[in-house]
């Protein structure tokens, strides 16, 4: 300790300025910096409650605290702590650490106990090769005697190497933040699903209204098309790729012949500017809900004129608690066929 700079301060108490209530078996002072780390060698019980306290009573004064015991102590990895084998009174003493600094292995979120000598140990937190860390979970194993243990800790306070350090950080937030945008689209897919559910019955009416004496309105996609007779919201009609995965309502003849009357509530971002053409040479009405929404379609198909709202009392209610379900099928067609609705 003392060859890297270090002071050492046997059963040292607060100075001044500190909030006290603690005293350390061995304080450690850096005089090139104001940092200090308290070495507590706890052999006596102690719970973990009583060892949160303790160590909260350092960090008040901002004192890092590196607990050690010579026992599979119940408080170990609840607090910032290591076990120390090999202790031996008599020279030759090399203690060794075999609880508490983990390393990572093959797999994902995967560590292990690593055993260094103590020596090491201390050189490596003093010179902050090794840092405390807090795993989310560890399920650790450990020898016992002449048995193996396993023992899952929820959260783990370890101690690390600061390059395994940071690279785990660096990933939790990748999939913190691959699972907060997952979460965004599976929001989008039911908020599409929704205004599709709520605006279908009235683009089905307004289609009927100019349907000539031989058409007929059908509603989706081929796969999932149905008569407006059979229509109910929340109905898992769907569109897809051709429809920017808007609901295509049609007007179709016994003859076979089929012409697009409306696509509802497509998404923007996935508008082509061919097929953004197409809907505007054949008269294509774009239904949308909002006046919002009618601004970003009207710039996605470059033309104001073919994005329509229905009037107010042509709005459908949101769809009853019983046939939520459905919607929730509207959410599943939409979301297996796009990933991206914008």
């Amino acid at each position: 300790m003392r060859r890297l700079g270090w002071a050492a301060y046997l059963e040292e108490g607060p100075g001044p300025g500190d909030s006290g209530g603690w005293r350390a078996d061995l304080l450690a002072v850096n005089p090139m910096s104001t940092r200090r780390v308290a070495f507590e060698v706890q052999l006596a019980s102690m719970t973990a409650n009583e060892g949160a306290e303790r160590t909260e009573r350092y960090e008040r004064d901002h004192i890092e605290t590196v607990w050690i015991t010579t026992r599979h102590a119940p408080w170990l990895l609840a607090i910032p702590g290591v076990r120390a084998i090999e202790f031996d009174v008599e020279p030759p003493c090399d203690p060794k650490v075999d609880r508490g600094l983990v390393a990572p292995i093959s797999g994902w979120r995967q560590f292990e106990n690593s055993q260094v000598s103590l020596d090491l140990f201390v050189q490596s937190y003093l010179k902050s090769e090794i840092i405390p860390h807090r795993l989310v979970s560890y399920d650790e194993e450990y020898h016992y005697g002449d048995q193996l243990r396993s023992t899952f800790h929820n959260p783990a306070y370890v101690f690390m190497s600061t390059k395994h350090s940071v690279e785990h950080d660096a990933r939790e937030r990748r999939i913190a933040e691959e699972i907060e945008r997952e979460e965004l689209h599976q929001h989008r897919i039911r908020e599409l699903a929704r205004r599709q559910a709520s605006l279908l019955p009235g683009v089905v009416d307004e289609a009927m209204r100019h349907a000539v004496e031989s058409d007929y309105v059908s509603v989706g996609i081929q796969t999932s098309w149905t008569r407006p007779r059979y229509w109910m919201p929340g109905h898992p009609a769907e569109g897809n790729e051709k429809t920017a995965f808007g609901i295509p309502v049609r007007l179709d003849r016994h003859d076979g012949s089929s012409r697009l009357f409306a696509v509802v509530c497509p998404v923007a971002s996935r508008i082509s500017s061919g097929l953004a053409w197409s809907w505007v040479k054949r008269g294509v009405r774009v239904y949308v809900e909002s006046e919002a929404e009618a601004t970003r379609m009207a710039k996605a198909v470059g033309r104001r004129d073919v994005v329509w709202m229905l009037p107010a009392e042509a709005a459908a209610p949101q769809p009853s608690p019983g046939t939520e379900p459905c919607v929730q099928q509207v959410a599943k067609n939409n979301d297996e066929t796009q990933r991206d609705s914008g």
